[in-house]
């Protein structure tokens, strides 16, 4: 009786731990991922054309490659064309210098304008002097001021007409006199220097 117990409890483990190892496991699929995006390869030249080699037909070395050194730089200087030129940043070999265009020049400086101080129109006094300056501010054209027997800057009382020249030196201001047709101004003052303050540059002939 014993024994037929004891085998009995045997066929139940057994059949208990069969039970267990053949359980099935649901564990959670993983998440799934997005497609990898799309990347074009890069274009490759085609053999033969100028896109190849500079010095194929079309190519910046047409009829100017006569060895091996010329053949291997055209491979790289058109490629070093396509990257921008000079303005790109593709690595030439040292050794292929020779077949670089020259380096174009700077572009041109924007000429200089010399342009003075631009002394806006009004009545200018000065106590010192004993006489007011009007000026219409028309730049180094004649007659395009006046003189007046007032001294307070109140420019009453006109005395007749001035001319004045704009300029950065008595040099330059002779030659606007000269060109008004009124001779070399050796008598032209700088006004803002004599009392007239705020007429820099302004000279009257």
């Amino acid at each position: 009786m014993r024994k037929l117990i004891f085998m009995l409890g045997m066929m139940m483990l057994v059949s208990g731990g069969v039970l267990v190892v053949a359980s099935p496991s649901y564990a959670q699929e993983p998440p799934s991922l997005p497609p990898e995006p799309f990347v074009p390869p890069p274009s490759v030249p085609v053999l033969g054309t100028p896109d190849d080699n500079a010095c194929h037909e079309g190519g910046s070395l047409e009829g100017k490659c006569e060895s091996d050194w010329h053949w291997n730089c055209g491979y790289y200087l058109t490629r070093w064309e396509s990257a921008g030129g000079h303005n790109g940043v593709y690595p030439m070999p040292a050794g292929c210098a020779g077949v670089l265009p020259p380096t174009p020049p700077p572009p041109p400086a924007p000429p200089e304008i010399n342009v003075p101080f631009i002394v806006v129109a009004g009545c200018y006094g000065n106590s010192g002097s004993g006489i007011d300056y009007q000026y219409d501010g028309n730049v180094n054209t004649l007659n395009n001021g006046e003189s007046f027997a007032s001294t307070d800057g109140s420019c009453t009382t006109s005395t007749g007409n001035e001319t004045f020249a704009q300029a950065t030196s008595k040099a330059d201001a002779d030659t606007e006199c000269t060109n008004l047709g009124l001779g070399v101004a050796a008598n032209a003052n700088d006004n803002d220097a004599e009392g007239w303050t705020g007429m820099v540059n302004l000279w009257t002939c």
